[in-house]
Formats: structure tokens, sequence, C-alpha cells
């Protein structure tokens, strides 16, 4: 899936070329190295960047906040959410708050309890995986054969680091 994004080019390490996706709606800075394609479109003579795998960037940034430690704020669960696209009534639904409280939770002046946190990092994670690509394909590679031993290691290293940071 070919998505059109607005970049920025910044130089990161020695050489290495990182472009800024702004438009991804995260209220962090998000730089891509790779999986990006600069063109210029004929009509307008503009520099535009094609992402390869929209939905797997989407899932890889939100399994990535969800792991990090630091509290939610509501601009993460508003992103979290749209990223997914994902209604904020099935959300809240999920998590036994009244939609309302969900609201107010994005909107800053509520925050969910910790114990609400951690059940919604571990639903979001999970469910950040049915929107990244390489997870469909293996899954479906999985129905034809038995998996690779690439994907085997790669389904271990995600299960360990799942378990440490949900402590499960």
């Amino acid at each position: 899936m070919n998505q059109v994004m607005l970049h920025d080019t910044e130089k990161g390490g020695p050489g290495a070329n990182l472009y800024l996706a702004k438009s991804l709606g995260a209220p962090f800075k998000v730089y891509l190295a790779d999986g990006v394609e600069i063109v210029t479109e004929p009509s307008t003579n503009k520099e535009i960047t094609k992402i390869k795998d929209l939905p797997g960037l989407l899932a890889a940034v939100v399994q990535a906040r969800v792991l990090h430690t630091r509290k939610l704020s509501g601009q993460d669960l508003k992103f979290i959410r749209s990223a997914l696209q994902l209604k904020a009534q099935a959300v809240a639904s999920a998590l036994d708050l009244t939609p309302e409280h969900y609201s107010r939770c994005e909107t800053g002046p509520r925050t969910m309890s910790a114990a609400t946190e951690k059940l919604y990092r571990m639903q979001i994670f999970i469910t950040s995986f049915t929107k990244d690509w390489h997870v469909r394909d293996a899954v479906k590679r999985s129905k034809r054969d038995t998996p690779s031993k690439g994907d085997q290691i790669k389904a271990e290293k995600c299960s360990q680091h799942f378990t440490r940071s949900f402590s499960i």
C-alpha cells in the first residue's frame, strides 16, 4: 500500500538521511530511515514521500509508544485510537469506562487509573498486530506450512518483550 506523506529531511548519524513524518499525527516525532521513496509529482513538480507500508509503520509506532513507560497523555490516546481506526465508544466499552470518561481522558481533564492504563496498553499492543501486514502475512504463511525459523525467533522475542513490559 503506497501512501503519500509530507516530509522534512534531517541528518541523522554519519551520512544517514532521516525523514520526519509530520503528517502521521503523532504527538511526538517519528523519523523514518528506511521504507520510503521520494518521488517528484509530475503535475506539481513537488517532492513527495511514498511510504511502502503505512499500516505497518503506524502499528510499529503504536507498539513502541504503548511499550514506553511514560504515562499516556490524552494526545497519545487520541493518536493511538485514530492510528488503529478504532471508535472511541468501542475503546471505552473494552476498558469498562463510560464514553464520557474516555472522552475526558483523551481531551485531558481526566486520566486513566494505573490498572486501566495497563489493560489499555495490553489491548492496544495486541490490536496493533492486526494492522501490521507483516504479521498478517506470517499468519497466512503459517496456515500453508510451518513458520520459518526467522518468524519463530521474531515471535519469541515479541512474546518475551510483551511479558517483560506487562509483568505477566
